[in-house]
């Protein structure tokens, strides 16, 4: 089971309601609008630990920028 979440009316992500293990996920709920130093960060992958369950940060709470721990591709092998 899951929420969506949306973004300007559009689907942005599905949040799972439980984990895979059936734990129950954080969540939030309502309507909020975003302000010029708030973020929603929201990943592509579907089982992703972001926005959908900790829900908005302030810039302030950014301290370092986000990087790859490996570079796409590192670390597979190759057929």
């Amino acid at each position: 089971m899951s929420a969506d979440v949306r973004t300007n009316g559009r689907l942005a992500a599905k949040a799972r309601l439980t984990s895979s293990s059936g734990a129950p996920l954080p969540s939030w709920s309502g309507c909020q609008r975003l302000g010029p130093q708030d973020i929603l960060r929201l990943d592509q992958a579907d089982g992703s630990f972001d926005g959908r369950y900790i829900g908005i940060k302030g810039a302030d709470d950014i301290v370092v920028p986000l990087a790859p721990l490996l570079p796409l591709g590192v670390g597979r092998s190759r057929k």
